[in-house]
């Protein structure tokens, strides 16, 4: 299965995320994370070592569903995970 957002992602991990003009993305800060939109796809790293993904539409009759859900994640715990 090819998954089209993560070549780009990627590229975008390769440089910083503020470059993600560079490949054609742009970012929208969740809590204290940053994560790169592009179409359905909602993706970020957490602690420079785990990928956080989400995908369908985000805007929905009952309302905003990908963002909505990542506000709820614990990212301090997420980052810890393995130490």
């Amino acid at each position: 299965m090819r998954l089209p957002g993560i070549p780009a992602f990627a590229a975008l991990c390769a440089t910083p995320i503020a470059s993600e003009g560079a490949v054609g993305m742009k970012t929208d800060p969740i809590g204290r994370q940053k994560f790169a939109v592009q179409d359905s796809w909602t993706m970020g790293p957490i602690a420079n070592r785990i990928l956080v993904q989400v995908d369908g539409p985000d805007e929905t009759a009952e309302g905003p569903r990908q963002k909505a859900a990542l506000a709820t994640m614990d990212f301090a715990g997420v980052a810890n995970f393995g130490n």
